[in-house]
């Protein structure tokens, strides 16, 4: 056999060694890429698991904030249409802010098509019930000045002129004169002690009757005559003073009305958790 015959085979055998090791690189390289292929899905589908039960563990949470919240706001929107008072007015606009973020933050994280439903009908109760708690505070702004620079103010004035005109006619020794303001006097303070009562609690079927009673002072009023000059006068001014009055009350009663029909709206009364 020549040498070149041996050079030939020799070479062979090697190139199939390499061959071999190539090939089983190759497999190895092949094996591997598959496990990592399928460490990867794997990796995936836990991965997306967690983030879907962190994202319900996320809603979950806000369905409960929502819901503590919006019973709390109710609650302090219903306490504010008893009172009135500014405390109570500033805690439901508190809570009222708080409650319109976690429903926009519940509505953003829901993914479920039937749960952004039922949010976005809550949130659609909510703005409604806070659009009329918002005209129910400026209705009772308006009444509490109301009573408190008018009324108030305004029935304390005639109580003060009648002790005028009471004593104008003791100076007189007009016994008719006496007779007929003393009564309208007693008039005068049980129908100021009558509004004074319902602008702290109205009684809206009480309303007309108090009506009726200031105008029946007025007229009363109206028809003191007297020989005596200042007596005349001090009438005329508590006759003037009742008219305005009475103006006032109607007001009162008019805003009072209207608050009572807005409590008594659906949107109002039935804001539900979701």
């Amino acid at each position: 056999m020549s040498v070149k015959s041996k050079s030939h085979g020799m070479r062979l055998p090697t190139l199939r060694f390499r061959a071999k090791i190539v090939l089983g690189f190759s497999a190895v390289l092949a094996i591997l890429a598959v496990s990592m292929a399928l460490a990867y899905l794997g990796f995936e589908r836990v991965a997306n698991a967690v983030s879907s039960y962190r994202g319900s563990v996320a809603e979950a949470d806000l369905v409960r904030t929502v819901d503590r919240e919006l019973i709390s706001y109710q609650g302090l929107a219903r306490t504010y249409t008893l009172t009135g008072t500014d405390a109570d007015e500033a805690a439901t606009h508190s809570i009222e802010e708080s409650l319109r973020a976690s429903i926009d933050r519940s509505v953003t994280a829901a993914i479920a098509p039937e749960r952004r439903e039922q949010l976005a009908r809550l949130q659609a109760q909510f703005h409604s019930f806070a659009k009329l708690f918002g005209e129910i505070v400026t209705l009772t702004r308006a009444n509490n000045k109301i009573a408190s620079e008018e009324l108030n103010d305004a029935g304390s004035k005639i109580q003060f002129k009648f002790d005028d005109l009471g004593d104008t006619a003791a100076l007189t020794n007009a016994a008719a004169d006496q007779a007929a303001i003393k009564d309208v006097t007693s008039q005068s303070l049980s129908v100021t002690t009558s509004v004074s009562a319902f602008t702290v609690r109205p009684e809206l079927k009480a309303a007309d009757g108090i009506l009726g009673r200031i105008r029946f002072l007025t007229t009363s009023v109206g028809a003191i005559s007297s020989d005596d000059q200042k007596i005349t006068q001090w009438a005329s001014d508590i006759g003037g003073l009742l008219k305005r009055y009475r103006a006032s009350f109607a007001k009162f009663v008019e805003n009072a009305n209207a608050i009572a029909k807005r409590k008594a709206e659906p949107q109002f009364l039935h804001c539900r958790k979701h």
